[in-house]
């Protein structure tokens, strides 16, 4: 990790991407490809292949009727995914994880972080063929911070002014901030944080990513042309990528054994071992920060008593779920997110079962038992299994867990999400900024937990601020502590992620995202010559 100190003085540019990484972010280390197909070295990443270009990749996702092509809203993997296809932002993640330098040649902070200077890459063009301009810029950053528009990442922008931008030249523009903030780098990298031109219809998207649209039928069909604009030379090799769609992991993998599709992400346990098997298929192991969270709602239930939701961290086996959940793919979870994150909580003990310190929270609770339907759905590889060993675990101690599997996940969206006293939650590879921000932060868009604490805001608002490294992560080591003992997250372990692609295609890399194939980065695929 570079020390920040140093990197307030230098900026985001292409020459020196390779080496410069924001202190805070999340830099994991990578598998390989361990897949049996001719294109593949076992444990020892891709074999050499010559590309060809044109061809169509078709990919396997499981969504929803109600997914969007909004730049800046979306919940599911699928929505990420096509944002990824269609949009760029200002960074982007390395398949390290690193923040690179994107539509910008240049994000760099001012020493004391209270204004950032954005200056773009002269190349960049919209699928119209207009070029990406400030303006543009501009209007996509108050998108995103427009309340009305309730987009993911205004928490992760809320430190910028939407009436302190300036432009300063065709190229460059500069943000004035609210209060300091040294994580804008990372929050640019996010795919909710694309940009689009000034005018923007997500009913008809323009963006600047590698493909545009073709076709959105987001029930049964999405469909990407190449975007022969695209400024990064030579990309994308394929001239069409396509996603079908399907509601669960069982359909999603039959297409793939079947050649209906050519690519699924995020395998479950059991369809590893079978993909491993089909010589027509490479397939790549990423170890990832990507979680599942078993979420207890802290505002109403049984679990509005802080000591009950203890009592449940108490009571779960992190060891069980590790390797009969992940069949051992994963490493243990301890309730706090960002494992990979230079400024995670490391120092705060592992928790392991300890049912005598579980019975002793529940009877000062008053709680000799309690029953709570568990909500989950089907788009999360091991998110069913998850509830099933929770109810295991938990029911000789009393508590009654009935599984409510919603499996139209459109429906668990719209009408549970956040809704219930405990269902499943699921995040990709996230940076301890971007968790905040998105579910632990109390108007956070994936709060649902519904949990809040003054103390604890208050330590991650001064971190995001403090451009000290040392002191930034004493502030949020404390924060992180509070959100161990009270919130209601158990995260069970931290998963490595396995894609299958056929054996036709090349290009694909290990990728500690966790979003799915190649990271999202479908421009870096091609065709095998």
């Amino acid at each position: 990790m570079s020390d920040l100190s140093d990197l307030l003085e230098r900026s985001f540019t292409r020459r020196d991407a390779l080496r410069a990484t924001l202190a805070g972010g999340v830099l994991l280390a990578a598998g390989g490809v361990i897949g049996c197909g001719d294109n593949t070295k076992s444990g020892g990443g891709a074999a050499v292949v010559k590309r060809a270009r044109g061809g169509t990749l078709r990919v396997g996702v499981i969504g929803t009727g109600d997914d969007s092509l909004d730049a800046h809203i979306g919940h599911t993997e699928a929505n990420t995914l096509y944002a990824k296809a269609l949009y760029d932002g200002l960074m982007q993640f390395d398949h390290q994880y690193r923040p690179q330098p994107a539509l910008a040649e240049e994000v760099s902070p001012a020493a004391d972080a209270r204004s950032w200077t954005i200056r773009l890459r002269p190349d960049a063009t919209f699928h119209d063929g207009k070029p990406v301009t400030p303006e543009d810029v501009m209007f996509s950053l108050r998108r995103i911070l427009d309340p009305s528009n309730g987009a993911t990442a205004a928490l992760l922008l809320a430190s910028i002014d939407p009436r302190g931008m300036r432009k300063r030249d065709a190229h460059t523009l500069e943000l004035k901030l609210r209060y300091p903030d040294v994580t804008l780098a990372e929050s640019f990298a996010k795919a909710s944080t694309g940009i689009v031109p000034v005018g923007y219809d997500p009913r008809r998207p323009i963006g600047s990513g590698p493909f545009k649209i073709a076709s959105f039928d987001p029930a049964r069909r999405v469909a990407f042309a190449a975007h022969k604009g695209y400024y990064r030379a030579g990309r994308p090799y394929l001239d069409a990528l396509e996603f079908a769609i399907f509601k669960d992991a069982t359909a999603l993998f039959d297409a793939l054994g079947s050649g209906a599709v050519d690519g699924v992400g995020k395998l479950t346990a059991e369809n590893v071992t079978l993909a491993q098997r089909n010589s027509r298929l490479q397939v790549v192991k990423s170890a990832t920060s990507a979680f599942d969270t078993i979420v207890m709602r802290c505002d109403q239930g049984p679990f509005r008593d802080v000591r009950v939701r203890q009592a449940m961290k108490e009571l779960v086996d992190r060891e069980q779920f590790v390797n009969q959940v992940y069949a051992g793919r994963a490493r243990v979870g301890n309730d706090l997110p960002a494992i990979g994150d230079a400024m995670y909580a490391s120092s705060i003990p592992q928790r392991t079962p300890d049912p005598e310190k579980a019975r002793a929270l529940l009877k000062a609770a008053g709680v000799d038992g309690f029953q709570v339907d568990f909500y989950t759905r089907p788009d999360g590889p091991f998110l069913l299994k998850e509830a099933e060993v929770f109810a295991q675990q938990v029911k000789p101690f009393g508590v009654d867990v009935t599984i409510k599997n919603i499996t139209d996940v459109g429906q668990f969206y719209t009408k549970y999400f956040g809704q219930t006293d405990l269902q499943s939650d699921a995040y990709f590879s996230t940076t301890l900024w971007t968790a905040v921000a998105y579910g632990m932060s109390p108007d956070a868009p994936y709060n649902t937990a519904h949990w809040s604490n003054a103390r604890a805001l208050k330590l991650f608002s001064q971190a995001r601020g403090t451009v000290d490294e040392a002191k930034r992560k004493d502030l949020l080591v404390e924060a992180q502590r509070i959100f161990w003992e009270d919130s209601g997250w158990i995260i069970q372990g931290f998963q490595d992620s396995y894609d299958a692609l056929s054996t036709r295609f090349t290009g694909i890399v290990p990728d500690p995202s966790g979003s799915g194939i190649n990271g999202g980065r479908f421009e870096d695929i091609s065709l095998a010559a």
